[in-house]
């Protein structure tokens, strides 16, 4: 496998040990010595490109802000938006009606925001194979208004997106990138396959767990070959599909968690240079398409 060069989909709050340490880590102010740890990782492991899904604390603002001295380029949406009352309140903030997210996209926009991002659906339950905790409503009418009123400034918007029918209302209103996408079935791929949304299916946050003893190891094995599957379907059937590891999350560490992505995407049975250019061709579809018009 070629050496991984962009990392898509990253937190650089977090430090893929306990995600509540991490927050109370930069509560007064985001944290110099974490940030610059981090950076120092991914510029030792060769990554020149980032995408990070950013938050309320100002984390990926200061990092964006201090990446030229390692390298890097980082892109980040300012904060992450999500439904009131459902997931996302870690690093998000909330909105509770098409008004008052029309007022979060303006901010995150004034506080430099390359992209948008939605926490669209919830958590998956590692203890019951296909459950997805804290799933919030959506309508298409409300999904489509989303993805026009950021479009509208400009502003490409990813999605964290589990379950087959979120995916699909999203992608059917023109969402640019589809985040994790874990339990779509192959009319959802085939939706994806014929769109311009890119996905990316992040297996680390799964596969470098599996041997963890931190959950059913049963569960894990089902979630994670499922999405192995997944991925070489769409791959077969022509989608795009660009590499991120979710790098923050429990046991994806900054820097390395490119490499194990890498690793557990060749796992999907795929050619290797086929999946080499389908990976390749999704890099470069998230740098040319996730930064302000």
């Amino acid at each position: 496998m070629i050496k991984p060069i962009a990392e898509t989909h990253a937190h650089l709050s977090l430090d893929s040990v306990n995600y509540n340490t991490a927050i109370r880590r930069h509560l007064a102010n985001p944290c110099e010595e974490h940030i610059r740890s981090a950076l120092e990782s991914y510029s030792n492991a060769g990554v020149t490109y980032l995408r990070d899904g950013g938050d309320h604390l100002g984390v990926a603002l200061r990092a964006r802000e201090i990446s030229g001295e390692y390298g890097i380029k980082i892109v980040c949406p300012a904060f992450p938006i999500h439904r009131k009352g459902y997931y996302g309140s870690i690093l998000g903030r909330a909105y509770d009606s098409l008004a008052s997210y029309r007022v979060l996209v303006a901010e995150a926009k004034k506080q430099g925001a390359d992209f948008i991002k939605l926490f669209a659906s919830g958590l998956l339950d590692f203890s019951v194979y296909g459950r997805i905790m804290q799933q919030g409503p959506m309508e298409d009418d409300e999904a489509k208004e989303m993805v026009k009123i950021a479009h509208g400034e400009g502003l490409s918007v990813m999605a964290h997106a589990n379950g087959g029918e979120r995916a699909a209302m999203l992608i059917q209103a023109g969402i640019d990138s589809i985040e994790h996408g874990y339990y779509l079935g192959k009319d959802t791929l085939d939706l994806l396959a014929g769109s311009n949304c890119c996905w990316v299916p992040t297996l680390a946050p799964v596969g470098n767990i599996i041997d963890s003893g931190a959950f059913e190891k049963s569960v894990l094995e089902k979630i994670y070959y499922g999405q192995l599957e997944a991925v070489a379907y769409g791959i077969e059937e022509g989608a795009i599909i660009a590499p991120g590891s979710d790098a923050g999350a429990y046991l994806v560490s900054h820097g390395s968690g490119i490499a194990d992505e890498w690793a557990h995407l060749s796992n999907t049975g795929v050619d290797h240079a086929a999946l080499e250019n389908c990976l390749c061709e999704g890099e470069k579809f998230i740098i040319e398409n996730f930064k302000r018009k």
